[in-house]
């Protein structure tokens, strides 16, 4: 019986050994997309990917803010340049909102369609919609302004530093992709700004800037594309910290890490987050950021099939000194060689009274010169010792704790 016994313990340990390679457990399994799809998103995803690909800024989407499946009408804008734009496309946004208003209004009291466009609207909202549907569909009208035509220029502005702020995302071990972020909060445009006196490629406002940038009278860091990354990437790193999950991380960078704390503790889970949270503050915007993410990560890596061949902007050959005095830029420039526009082309972060020799540049600023600069030998060297490239942060700037 004891031999039995050991007979068998031998055999399952040969089993245990044995098993995982038969059954390919064993294999290297690919890992899972931190960033899901679920199922709830879907159409939210599929609506942002058509406003990035599909519709220009000159066309303007009424929909249901709620539910983005239901779109009444996609009506023609005229070109914001153009002197008087904006109150010509306020008032045809506004017709077209009454329009459908009225006709929502209608429905809600129980009134039958009574023309094709009645019924139309009525179909839009399937077989089992009800007066209050329809009531609440009312209340829920917005516009959305088509983005291919900016989104399209923030691929090829993207192809100017993505790979480095891909590289910065993974030196803090978080996922490269967050690097597609910047395409909904500012297409990569490094001169944004709005009306929140937010700034740069990832909308900085001053406050939390000031948290990881250097922001002063010389210099503002949120302009410059790398360094507001590393700014970026602690961020996103301390949202997922707190919420130990990404969907909700992504979403705390618009909504507030606080707001969606409360969020989370209110409903638990993101997916329930998404179809159930309402408050004061999480509206339209919080919701669907992450969705809005989603859809441009998808949108720029296939940027091919929605935009064809396109010429992407190149990054720059540059290596990096630290400013060990203040110094006026012209100086600078004579003393490397280079002009003041390449200097002011490669650091956005400078403010024009530095350019304009109104202010000199800021002791212990990281400045960027094209490759090829070497000093002039004559002139007495107004910088430290040069720095290690792009996607090593310099080592007098002390970002990467």
């Amino acid at each position: 019986m004891g031999k039995k016994i050991i007979q068998l313990i031998f055999l399952g340990i040969a089993l245990l050994i044995v098993q995982p390679t038969a059954f390919g457990a064993s294999e290297i399994l690919p890992k899972p997309d931190p960033f899901p799809v679920y199922p709830c998103l879907q159409t939210n995803v599929d609506f942002w990917k058509k406003v990035y690909t599909e519709y220009r800024l000159e066309q303007g989407i009424i929909h249901d803010s709620w539910n983005v499946s239901i779109v009444y009408e996609v009506i023609d804008l005229e070109d914001e340049d153009r002197p008087g734009a904006f109150m010509i496309n306020k008032k045809r946004i506004r017709r077209a909102e009454e329009k459908y208003r009225n006709i929502l209004s209608k429905l809600a009291r129980g009134t039958p369609p009574s023309s094709p466009e009645e019924q139309r609207i009525v179909d839009l909202f399937g077989p089992t919609a009800t007066r209050k549907d329809f009531e609440q569909a009312r209340r829920n009208m917005r516009c959305q302004l088509g983005q291919m035509d900016r989104f399209q220029e923030g691929i090829i502005r993207s192809g100017a530093c993505l790979e480095q702020i891909k590289a910065v995302f993974e030196s803090y071990g978080l996922p490269a992709d967050l690097a597609y972020l910047p395409h909904v909060e500012s297409s990569f445009n490094q001169k944004a700004h709005s009306k929140s006196r937010a700034a740069g490629i990832w909308q900085f406002t001053r406050p939390t800037g000031k948290r990881f940038l250097k922001i002063g009278h010389e210099l503002d860091e949120r302009r410059d594309p790398i360094f507001s990354s590393h700014a970026a990437a602690r961020l996103l790193r301390e949202n997922y910290q707190v919420l130990r999950d990404w969907p909700m991380a992504i979403t705390a960078y618009n909504h507030g890490l606080g707001g969606m704390v409360k969020a989370k503790r209110a409903k638990k889970t993101y997916e329930v987050v998404f179809t159930e949270y309402k408050s004061r503050s999480f509206k339209f915007a919080s919701r669907n950021f992450y969705s809005e993410f989603l859809a441009a990560r998808d949108a720029a890596k296939s940027y091919r099939q929605y935009f064809g061949d396109l010429e992407l902007d190149q990054p720059p050959s540059t290596h990096e000194v630290v400013v060990g005095n203040k110094v006026p830029v012209k100086d600078l420039a004579r003393y490397f060689n280079v002009n003041v526009a390449d200097i002011k082309n490669l650091n956005p972060s400078l403010k024009e009274s530095v350019y304009k020799g109104q202010k000199p540049l800021p002791k212990g600023c990281t400045l960027r010169l094209p490759l090829a600069t070497p000093p002039v030998q004559t002139q007495e060297a107004p910088v430290t010792e040069s720095v290690t490239d792009l996607q090593e942060p310099p080592r007098e700037w002390n970002l990467i704790p």
